[in-house]
């Protein structure tokens, strides 16, 4: 720790910090060690079969047929004690414990190692990925022919192995999902351990690369890079459901996350990558998504994205054939157990609509409530650790890049209706690049209890007492606590407010024409016109009903150039000022006073702010504000353009 970070915190805070970092490591490792015993232990419920053991060869275990209690119990309590090491580690850190980042580095290694020399645990998806990648090297098509119609034509151990409910169900996975999961097969030769071994260590490769990658993002600081290692390589929840899944999310993030960590030497490798990683899972989409927010302002660098992505993600699908991109899209949409959607699904089926219906409305519930969330998130996150390339930041586009993905990638995480808990690593890692916060927590939660809702993530028989705590776990308990989280998530957000940055103080009086306040140190302040009876009477109802904490007031009140607007803008449309300096105008305006209003119109707020609804309240403001003097309560002084008022203008 430096003696400047040191000096800066008071004399016990250190000490403590430190024996609560301590702590974390212990928690950490010990996770680690009973996810590890699991393994060692065997097949069970928990721990998946590997036919064809070759007892030289990697994964490894003894034969020591556990009771389902046993096993499902150590998973549990490492999931637990992983979570509190993992929280511990985030208190920790914001007291002051600066580790070096090196030491969390290598724990994670040693984890990401021992979990990957012991057989895959808690779900049967790596069987599935060894079948597909059997058929494709016996020269099938995944895409077209299922594990059971292979099975009709001969015995094969490889495509023998998958698991219920899989038999029947086809590849949904992109062409270099499938192409990994292919050489997989070869180097497997037709033995299930080999070729699952192949694939634990691809994936065990890909995690190790995302959390290398992790700590670019992260910048320089030794602090920050301490944070990125906690929240990807030395997390232990990530680490059971990603690699001791053996599941093939890293193989696509870790593509994505290479693209952010480019972006700013070259926006066409960046897209190059980004098509890669969505050949493998289309969900990475959501990186790119953010990739070109963070490059609207630079449509060369966007068009250069774009093209990136489409050589290789079209390049790929066109070689493998266009009815691959068919399957990919016609996956399913399903609810599945552990998210809040379940709490509304099974009402909604059983008492209300078909369950294909049903399963439409939620499925267009989700994509709502996700963009809303997104919405709130980008208002109310930190800024990332990473430091711009030039000082003015407007070069480097990584910054705002990581902070559109952690958005994006946690509103999609807390809201999808099919969430996994694998599917986290897509959010983890922005927000490991992001300053900390109240969300840390949040995720923590939402993470683990997702995980333990997948213990064990199979059809299989288990005991009636344990089936029946299993079920609870996973169908009542994780949905309860996923829906308290998310709203403990929207308040958050909705308290958050805006990134205030550093500007000039500005001189404006109040509506009452009083003192002059100064605005840098106060609210953001909405601007009308006080002229136009119908705009009064329109911010009268605005604050009567909405109970901003915003100051509004006339633009005739206001030194317009302090604001750095001008009196013909401020004529035309109602503009926001917000305390960071910058302006907004029209609906927009409206949209960032409803975001700082109490109660439910943050939401009304953020709804405003997200296309297509953005562009159709333009539209909408647009038409009432041309027609004002028109409407009940408008007078010809409310009349646009100005000089078309008696008078011929405003003072």
């Amino acid at each position: 720790m430096s003696a400047s970070t040191t000096a800066a915190l008071p004399s016990d805070t250190v000490p403590t910090a430190d024996r609560t970092g301590r702590l974390a490591l212990v928690s950490t490792g010990a996770s680690i060690a009973l996810f590890t015993v699991t393994g060692l232990l065997g097949p069970s419920v928990v721990v998946l079969t590997l036919p064809q053991r070759a007892a030289w060869r990697p994964p490894y275990w003894w034969d020591a047929h556990p009771p389902p209690s046993l096993v499902v119990g150590l998973a549990l309590g490492g999931l637990v004690v992983g979570a509190y090491g993992l929280y511990l580690g985030f208190r920790a850190l914001a007291a002051g414990w600066r580790p070096r980042p090196a030491r969390l580095v290598a724990l994670g290694v040693v984890g990401v190692t021992a979990l990957t020399l012991v057989p895959p645990m808690t779900s049967g998806d790596v069987l599935m990925y060894a079948a597909y990648g059997r058929i494709a090297e016996l020269g099938g098509d995944p895409y077209h022919a299922s594990p059971a119609d292979v099975a009709m034509l001969g015995y094969d151990p490889v495509v023998a192995a998958i698991e219920r409910p899989w038999q029947d169900a086809t590849s949904v996975y992109g062409p270099v999902g499938t192409w990994l999961q292919q050489a997989a097969a070869w180097l497997g030769a037709g033995s299930t351990h080999a070729t699952v071994f192949g694939l634990q260590v691809t994936n065990a490769v890909a995690f190790l690369a995302i959390g290398c990658l992790s700590l670019v993002l992260a910048g320089r600081d030794p602090a920050a890079r301490a944070r990125a290692a906690l929240c990807v390589l030395a997390n232990p929840i990530l680490i059971w459901a990603v690699v001791a899944g053996a599941h093939n999310d890293a193989q696509a993030v870790v593509f994505a996350v290479a693209a952010l960590v480019v972006v700013r030497r070259s926006p066409f490798a960046a897209g190059l990558l980004l098509g890669l990683g969505g050949s493998v899972k289309l969900t990475v989409g959501l990186y790119g998504l953010a990739l070109v927010w963070s490059l609207r302002r630079s449509p060369r660098s966007m068009v250069m994205l774009c093209l990136g992505s489409l050589v290789t993600l079209g390049g790929t699908y066109v070689f493998a054939g266009p009815h691959v991109f068919d399957r990919v899209l016609m996956a399913p949409s399903f609810v599945s157990s552990g998210t809040p959607w379940r709490l509304l699904f099974g009402p909604l089926h059983l008492f209300v609509l078909p369950e294909s219906a049903a399963r439409a409305l939620i499925g267009v519930a989700s994509a709502v409530t996700t963009v809303l969330l997104a919405a709130l998130l980008w208002r109310a996150l930190p800024g990332p650790g990473i430091r711009p390339a030039d000082e003015d930041g407007r070069g480097d586009p990584r910054p705002e890049a990581v902070r559109a993905a952690a958005a994006l990638c946690l509103a999609w995480v807390f809201t999808t209706q099919y969430s996994l808990p694998w599917y986290d690593l897509l959010g983890w890692v922005p927000l490991a690049a992001l300053l900390a916060s109240r969300l840390d927590p949040m995720v923590v939660v939402r993470s683990g209890m997702m995980a333990m809702a997948y213990v064990p993530g199979r059809v299989v028989e288990l005991p009636s007492g344990l089936g029946f705590v299993v079920d609870r776990i996973r169908d009542t308990v994780t949905p309860l606590v996923q829906f308290a989280v998310l709203v403990w998530l929207v308040r958050w957000c909705v308290q958050r407010g805006d990134h205030a940055g550093p500007r000039e103080d500005v001189g404006m009086r109040t509506r009452s024409g009083g003192s002059w306040s100064r605005f840098g140190d106060g609210p953001p302040i909405l601007l009308y016109d006080g002229d136009c009876a119908f705009c009064t009477r329109s911010v009268d109802v605005l604050e009567r009903w909405t109970h901003t904490r915003a100051q509004l007031l006339p633009w005739q009140f206001a030194d317009l150039a302090a604001v750095g607007t001008t009196q013909a803008r401020a004529e035309r449309e109602v503009l926001w000022v917000g305390q960071d300096g910058r302006i907004d105008g029209g609906a927009q305006a409206v949209a960032r006073l409803l975001l700082h209003a109490r109660g439910g119109w943050s939401v009304l707020g953020a709804l405003l702010r997200v296309p297509p609804v953005r562009w159709i309240a333009h539209v909408v403001y647009r038409a009432i504000a041309n027609n004002r003097h028109r409407l009940p309560g408008g007078t010809p002084a409310c009349a646009l353009p100005a000089q078309d008022r008696p008078g011929g203008g405003g003072p």
